[in-house]
């Protein structure tokens, strides 16, 4: 009898296993079925902004699908560790866990923060505008016009003897008279967005025109950045820290799952440099070819 009870009892803790086994295929099939629901929501969403970004819609869509994948995946995850941490999971279960678990752990105050300050960001690349006064206004189009505009703005800069003339100064006077300036003028060369900056760098060949472009560039699009890129970094840190990470560093390295990453990187990098120095001295012997002493040897 006691034989047969002892038998009885593993075959209903098998059982238990073998049903509790099944529960848990059951949990994960739903949750990579969910996770494809959450994936495809987001890629209509990003296909929506970039076909019709002025949708009054997208703004409101784009918060809900936030609020409820933050929702859903906190959920998940918290049942998924709690599950890891009884020893419940086999090893693909316990894989399955973790990536989808790992990262940073926004809220969904902060999600909506970061969604804001990445558009800040990359509205200044795309609506960053470059202001010159000109004698007469050329098509932006005719790409020749406009580098003779700007070279003959850069000779005013220059008659003016307020500094000692170089491209940085001249930069930062252009951004300068910007703010001075109260209302729009009439004779006004504008360069708009990432765009007109690139196919100008793009066409021009004279050196001054380059070097003032990309300066003035910088000083009209760096700064203005700090503010927002800080915020940015603040918001992924603290989220990093709520889930166990010391920065959105950590987090980065952690997606690469690559141990010792330091030192493959710093093993990479003495791998291609010398062909990375060949490469710079190539560039600078033909830049020097074009431009002369002002490219360094």
């Amino acid at each position: 009898k006691i034989k047969m009870k002892l038998v009885l009892v593993t075959i209903q803790v098998l059982l238990l296993q073998n049903c509790f086994s099944q529960n848990l295929n059951s949990l994960f099939e739903k949750i990579n079925n969910d996770v494809i629901k959450q994936n495809g929501i987001a890629a209509n969403l990003a296909w929506e902004s970039s076909v019709n970004p002025d949708n009054p819609e997208l703004p409101d869509k784009a918060a809900n699908y936030q609020r409820n994948r933050i929702k859903w995946q906190d959920n998940i995850c918290a049942k998924l560790v709690a599950l890891n941490n009884d020893q419940m999971l086999n090893d693909t279960q316990k894989r399955q866990t973790y990536l989808l678990c790992r990262g940073p752990k926004f809220t969904f105050d902060e999600a909506r923060i970061m969604s804001y300050l990445y558009e800040q960001l990359q509205s200044l690349y795309t609506e960053a505008e470059i202001c010159i006064e000109t004698s007469e206004v050329p098509s932006k189009s005719d790409l020749s016009a406009v580098e003779e505009s700007i070279l003959s703005y850069l000779t005013a800069v220059r008659d003016k003897k307020l500094f000692g003339y170089n491209a940085m100064n001249a930069a930062k006077f252009t951004i300068f008279s910007e703010w001075e300036k109260t209302e729009a003028k009439k004779n006004e060369l504008c360069l708009s967005g990432e765009e007109d900056m690139e196919k100008m760098m793009k066409f021009s060949r004279n050196e001054e025109v380059l070097r003032w472009l990309w300066m003035v560039w910088r000083e009209k699009v760096g700064p203005p950045m700090r503010g927002p890129f800080k915020k940015l970094v603040d918001v992924q840190n603290s989220a990093s820290r709520r889930n166990g990470y010391s920065d959105i560093g950590a987090v980065w390295r952690d997606d690469t799952e690559i141990p010792h990453l330091r030192y493959i990187c710093r093993q990479l990098y003495q791998e291609v440099k010398p062909l990375y120095t060949m490469l710079h001295g190539v560039v600078r012997f033909y830049l020097r070819r074009q431009y002369g002493e002002v490219v360094p040897k």
